[in-house]
């Protein structure tokens, strides 16, 4: 999963930008999917969906490392925010 940013003042062509790496990215990448938004802050589902994808990930990636309980739920959290 990534979260990339385009930033630039007003009228610098951030929309246009994110218009050509979003078709880039779904046209020559290999990712399932590719969420756009102007302003990430702003949007509590797609922030939600982000935030709760990366915890599941993290979660598999502990019971496959046979972690319980506690130490668990501490692995997920690093795991979204540190993964490997």
């Amino acid at each position: 999963m990534y979260l990339i940013t385009i930033e630039g003042g007003d009228g610098s062509g951030k929309g246009l930008a994110t218009k050509v790496v979003a078709e880039v990215l779904e046209r020559e990448f290999c990712f399932t999917s590719v969420e756009v938004t102007g302003e990430p802050r702003r949007d509590p589902e797609l922030n939600g969906a982000i935030g709760a994808r990366g915890l599941a990930e993290g979660w598999h990636a502990g019971l496959q490392r046979q972690i319980q309980g506690e130490e668990l739920v501490r692995f997920a959290y690093d795991y979204r925010f540190n993964p490997g």
